[in-house]
């Protein structure tokens, strides 16, 4: 199956990416047009920690839509593909 990868531009970094079993990323993301929503970054912490993110960075990305049926946190989610930080 294809995916679609989106792009946003200018979303806010809501909280310090938070890392998932050592090679994986969680994020909270915002945009002044959309409600707050969360992101997976698989096997990118590497990455994330190179770029030193802070709570409150601005990012460009490219993401795919998902799903997670987990029972506790599932629910839509974005599967980061790729960012870059923008200046504030």
């Amino acid at each position: 199956m294809l995916a679609v990868v989106h792009l946003a531009y200018g979303v806010r970094l809501d909280a310090p990416p938070r890392l998932i079993q050592e090679k994986h990323i969680s994020l909270k993301l915002s945009s002044t047009r959309s409600r707050p929503f969360k992101a997976v970054a698989w096997r990118s912490a590497e990455r994330f920690a190179q770029s030193q993110l802070l709570a409150g960075d601005t990012l460009d990305i490219a993401f795919t839509l998902a799903h997670n049926d987990h029972p506790d946190f599932g629910g839509l989610e974005l599967t980061l593909r790729d960012f870059r930080k923008t200046n504030n």
